[in-house]
């Protein structure tokens, strides 16, 4: 992702296939729904600059089991 992102929008990953990731730059805001029914998300790491997270960012994503916070 463009370290200049300031947030990643509803449902960019909604269903994908991502089994981890680990977010960096600026990115302030996960919006509604970003990674909901990411049914393989295991680990996700946010970056200190996160401030807010959506409504069902992570809804349906069962094997999430670690979320890395600063």
């Amino acid at each position: 992702l463009p370290e200049k992102l300031t947030y990643i929008g509803e449902y960019a990953f909604a269903g994908s296939g991502l089994q981890s990731i680990s977010l960096n730059g600026e990115i302030e805001e996960i919006k509604q729904g970003t990674f909901s029914n990411c049914k393989d998300l295991a680990s996700i790491s946010l970056p200190k600059s996160v401030c807010k997270i959506g409504y069902a960012a992570f809804e349906s994503c069962i094997l999430l089991k670690e979320i890395f916070l600063p």
